[in-house]
């Protein structure tokens, strides 16, 4: 059963907005993942069950021991992005070790009552109430009590990614009953990335193409955190990329992020911009790695990169594509101030994930859905502690360290100008401010990033343009969505920012 949380913790992002009682109700948090010997050697198998222990693995205080009911069978090289080792199970043992170090057991025996079992197979007939099936290849996944889906020899790595987040997803809302709903059986999902439609059977799924050469234009990946991370992941599974890619995040990595971003681990590097670097760098395909947010980079001498058509670019102060993985609308609106020629957005929003393209000379730009936020006066920050209970009161408090939280409460009593804990209520304002991540939400995110981004290099494809600038696709609902949202006429992009749009790229 559920247990609260010590402070040191790596990070449960994805607990916000579930209520203590809420929490006293999971399942103990046992999964068990199943695989044939057939499926155990294949590519795509391989490749679900490493993403599936990846996301298991970061589902801190949800998922308490997941059990890899698997053959004895080698490891294909090229799939696990860490943790390898020369068997597949041993490979997802480790990897899950990596991630959670005793958070999170992990073994090979298949003895222990399980939540849920996840059957990696594209062709399972159910067993009980708790088995379900995942399957990904090309650009399709599925995922069903019962499945019957031809098998393939596709390598994109698109399809068996989506199919683990779908594994993932499935696990997190079995155990967890998010908003009363996550343990009633749902229809089946069969859905292709290349269109973002689902449909009723594979068949009738709109696969893409195979991919061996993959030229891809130069971009700046602003942001390296949870959806940086995975499309950075993505990219990697395509081994004949070339382009070159600017990473710039100034945030370092730490253990509370380790819920949330798919690369990182206990022996990543440092810096977020690096952890990404790591995977995609090679031969053909270049990367700039800045531990520096969007601003500071614009301060740095000239030339900034190793790219020759970005620096000439950056002369004129033109970008021409940037790929915005940033959170906060601060950071939003500074990539749009340099009014570059398109933007490609991955987010969240629950368990939704988002993927948007903002082109001003067709529809609204980054700045137009994402207001500057106000935050609240320090004055508003006590008087919210105020307003609350006291038991509330303390577990808020709880989240700050002893003698910070003992400062607080002695603000509250005796407000004084210039005292110590304004700065702890500030910190506590943010921590309150926290949204709800989940690593499987982000990792789509990613993903579908990817499939924009291919698309645009390729030439053909609309997931996120033509007649929708926008996509998502609901973890709860399963059901995907295309829009297109135009310009607000009150936004910088209606008047001067347009003006200087057309001025750097339609004149």
């Amino acid at each position: 059963m559920f247990t609260e949380p010590a402070i040191e913790e790596p990070g449960d992002r994805h607990l916000l907005g579930l209520r203590r009682e809420q929490k006293r109700k999971f399942y103990p948090g046992c999964v068990r993942v199943r695989v044939s010997t057939e499926i155990a050697t294949s590519h795509n198998g391989q490749l679900i069950l490493w993403w599936l222990a990846n996301l298991l693995a970061r589902q801190f205080n949800v998922v308490s021991h997941i059990e890899f009911d698997v053959p004895a069978v080698p490891m294909r090289p090229g799939i696990a992005l860490f943790g390898y080792q020369p068997g597949l199970s041993e490979t997802l043992v480790r990897t899950v070790a990596q991630i959670a170090g005793q958070t999170v057991a992990a073994s090979i025996a298949s003895t222990a009552p399980a939540d849920i079992i996840l059957n990696v197979d594209p062709r399972f007939t159910k067993c009980t109430d708790r088995d379900y099936a995942i399957w990904g290849e090309g650009w399709r996944c599925a995922a069903a009590a019962v499945l019957d889906v031809p098998v393939g020899v596709g390598h994109v790595a698109i399809g068996p990614m989506l199919a683990a987040t779908l594994g993932a997803a499935e696990a997190f809302q079995r155990i967890t009953d998010w908003q009363g709903e996550g343990r009633m059986q749902r229809e089946p999902l069969h859905f292709s990335a290349w269109d973002g439609k689902a449909a009723s059977e594979w068949a009738a799924l709109r696969d893409g193409p195979s991919i061996t050469e993959l030229s891809i234009e130069p971009f700046y990946l602003c942001g390296a955190g949870a959806v940086g991370q995975a499309l950075a992941a993505t990219l990697s599974y395509f081994p004949e990329r070339s382009g070159h890619t600017v990473i710039l995040d100034g945030d370092p990595l730490d253990d509370t992020n380790l819920n949330r971003y798919c690369l990182s681990h206990r022996d990543s590097p440092p810096g977020k911009a690096e952890a990404c670097r790591a995977i995609l760098e090679s031969t053909r395909f270049t990367v700039d790695a800045q531990s520096v947010y969007w601003e500071k980079y614009q301060e740095l001498p000239v030339p900034r990169t190793n790219s020759p058509i970005l620096n000439a670019f950056e002369a004129a102060f033109k970008y021409r594509l940037i790929i915005s993985c940033v959170d906060k609308n601060v950071a939003r609106h500074a990539l749009q101030n340099f009014w570059p020629r398109l933007i490609l957005g991955g987010s969240t929003s629950g368990l939704t994930t988002k993927l948007s393209s903002y082109d001003c000379a067709t529809g609204e730009c980054l700045k137009c859905s994402n207001p500057l936020p106000v935050y609240p006066t320090i004055e508003e920050e006590a008087q919210i502690l105020r307003n609350m209970t006291q038991p509330d009161r303390e577990t808020v408090l709880g989240q700050l360290p002893p003698k910070k939280a003992a400062a607080v409460r002695a603000y509250l009593a005796d407000p004084g100008c210039g005292h110590a804990a304004e700065q702890y209520l500030t910190e506590l304002g943010e921590i309150r401010r926290r949204e709800f991540s989940v690593g499987f939400v982000s990792v789509a995110s990613g993903i579908f990033l990817a499939v924009a981004l291919i698309q645009r290099t390729l030439g053909i494809g609309d997931l996120a343009q033509g007649d929708a600038n926008h996509f998502s696709f609901s973890f709860l609902s399963r059901k995907p969505g295309r829009e297109f949202f135009t310009r607000e006429n009150s936004c910088e992009c209606a008047g001067t920012g347009g003006v200087l749009f057309r001025h750097l790229w339609l004149n």
